[in-house]
């Protein structure tokens, strides 16, 4: 978090920044003799968002993940079974289907920042006004899964998103900080009781 009399108002593509959250400005000084189009990272736009889907087998269903119901959820993305075996294919679709659950984790807690700074009260989505909370969701089957876990009041932009990115990362350190001192008190208070049960 940062003071917001500080804080720089415009991200490099000249969009503001997320109040309360400390800006991140990404290196984009091209490497000698990369094209701006193969570089990484590189300026995004929304058309950089964009995925074709065509070539996979789209499905709701998940074999080897549970999902919570009060997290959103992304449709699997498999490319069809080619020569591998059934153990191999089934290997692979267990990765894709943590791969796919690990971004509905991220949309969560995106939702959640979202909130936290306020951005339902003035969204574009009606639905987050009135519910008021972030819940609005891009169109999973134009994009990639790695820009739809970004609500759409997060513009595609390199360094708001990566803003974004590290709010995420810095909140899921404290949810695992903040659990881990909370076993260590429940394992604390355990041994205590059986101590005095045992005397």
């Amino acid at each position: 978090m940062t003071d917001d009399k500080t804080q720089p108002l415009l991200s490099q593509a000249g969009n503001p920044f997320p109040p309360h959250l400390t800006p991140v400005f990404v290196d984009m000084t091209p490497a000698r003799g990369v094209p701006p189009e193969r570089m990484w990272p590189r300026p995004l736009t929304e058309k950089s968002a964009l995925a074709d889907h065509s070539g996979c087998v789209t499905m709701s269903e998940y074999l080897y993940e549970t999902l919570d119901p009060r997290w959103p959820s992304f449709k699997l993305r498999l490319q069809p079974q080619g020569n591998e075996t059934d153990a191999q294919y089934a290997a692979y679709r267990r990765d894709i289907e943590h791969h796919t659950v690990v971004h509905a984790i991220y949309l969560c807690l995106m939702h959640q920042i979202c909130t936290v700074i306020g951005n339902h009260e003035t969204c574009a989505v009606r639905a987050c006004r009135r519910r008021g909370r972030c819940s609005g969701r891009r169109d999973e089957d134009k994009i990639a899964i790695s820009f739809a876990i970004f609500p759409p009041c997060i513009p595609i932009d390199i360094d708001i998103i990566e803003t974004y990115r590290v709010a995420a990362q810095e909140a899921l350190k404290w949810i695992c900080e903040t659990r881990s001192e909370d076993e260590e008190q429940v394992a604390e208070t355990t041994a205590r009781k059986e101590t005095a049960m045992a005397e």
